[in-house]
């Protein structure tokens, strides 16, 4: 899956496009054999761990993020019209 998004020749081959046609519901299926019930049983318990091992991390890396952001801004890697990476 990772050759896959991180190269633009396989993901305009063929190949690429038969692979695309099942990862992503192959991961889902993956998902659900991964999954316990046991968490089920309290759903006090089950909805503090999400949200403890989803949203902690989203914001924590949200802020680091925005703070590189804020610093290649300055540094001129990043330009003032279209906020990307000057190559």
């Amino acid at each position: 899956m990772v050759l896959l998004h991180s190269s633009r020749w396989i993901e305009s081959s063929f190949i690429g496009h038969w692979i695309c046609l099942f990862h992503m519901p192959l991961f889902f299926i993956m998902s659900g054999f991964c999954f316990k019930e046991k968490y089920l049983d309290d759903f006090k318990t089950f909805t503090y761990r999400r949200i403890k091992g989803l949203w902690g991390p989203y914001v924590k890396f949200g802020i680091i993020f925005l703070a590189l952001h804020n610093v290649f801004y300055h540094l001129h890697i990043y330009n003032d019209i279209y906020m990307v990476v000057i190559q």
